[in-house]
């Protein structure tokens, strides 16, 4: 049965290696040296300026993924690509749910399997841009209890 907690700076290793994992599996449209130029600054700028909880598969003992927030932004939702497709994201998802009352996020367009799971979650699309970094189109989507 997995468990959300609240991740510990220890644990900031691995969750920076779960992002990583799962941001190249699911961004392959963007070169993967830029994504590898991010660790230092997921691990030591990103992950303590947020409020993070972890997804944790008890009997494993193994985090299996985690969810950044930042104020009402939902800065991060990343699930290790061996475990996605079990329903965790979503089990963050509402997490960050009930800790709220409104959460805003941005996705790239090209990442139509996230898309999809945030408009099933009642996200709606706020408006498009391009983001500045990667040259790529993205949404910003919103959500409200």
């Amino acid at each position: 049965m997995p468990k959300i907690r609240l991740a510990e700076k220890t644990e900031f290793k691995t969750l920076t290696r779960i992002w990583l994992n799962a941001t190249l599996t699911a961004h392959s449209f963007v070169d993967q040296k830029y994504w590898e130029s991010g660790l230092p600054d997921m691990e030591h700028k990103w992950l303590p300026m947020s409020e993070n909880y972890i997804i944790e598969i008890e009997e494993l003992q193994r985090i299996a993924g985690f969810i950044s927030l930042v104020d009402n932004y939902l800065a991060a939702i990343f699930i290790d690509p061996n475990d996605q497709g079990k329903g965790l994201g979503s089990e963050l998802l509402n997490k960050a749910k009930q800790l709220r009352n409104s959460l805003t996020l941005k996705v790239y367009q090209k990442n139509e399997t996230a898309l999809r799971f945030y408009l099933a979650h009642n996200f709606v699309i706020d408006y498009e841009e391009v983001d500045s970094s990667t040259g790529e189109k993205e949404y910003l989507m919103k959500w409200h209890k």
